[in-house]
């Protein structure tokens, strides 16, 4: 079915993976299952299926790019735990997001307040390195 390849996984740094690493990083979390119609990459959740990564359809999820996805996970996750999002001033880092829970104190940054909100995350339940498919770059 699919001519992409989502078995062959690198190894990255949450806080230097892109955009649409974080996608789909965030999808796992979320409970999604990466699939691929052979073109797209896709998320599957039962009978939900996504498009990842930005996309001008109604059914791309980019919780790192579009605020209607990110934003209810950081507002759950605000709920849950000591969670904010805050910028740097003359710093390349843009912004940072810290999550403290239970004792685990967790910090990420990123270029915008969603993408380290979500590195944030994907860190606070994955760990700072984690696997992916070498077909998302």
């Amino acid at each position: 079915m699919s001519s992409l390849n989502l078995s062959t996984l690198k190894t990255i740094k949450i806080n230097k993976a892109t955009p649409h690493q974080i996608d789909y990083l965030v999808a796992k979390c979320e409970g999604y299952e990466l699939v691929s119609d052979g073109i797209s990459l896709l998320l599957k959740q039962g009978q939900k299926l996504l498009i990842l990564g930005p996309n001008s359809s109604s059914l791309a999820y980019s919780p790192s790019t579009d605020p209607s996805v990110g934003f209810p996970i950081i507002e759950r996750l605000m709920k849950q735990h000591t969670f904010s999002v805050g910028s740097v001033l003359g710093d390349d880092v843009g912004c940072t997001a810290q999550l403290i829970s239970a004792g685990q104190k967790v910090w990420a940054c990123g270029t915008t307040a969603l993408i380290a909100a979500m590195r944030c995350y994907v860190i606070s339940l994955r760990g700072e390195s984690v696997e992916v498919p070498e077909a998302i770059q």
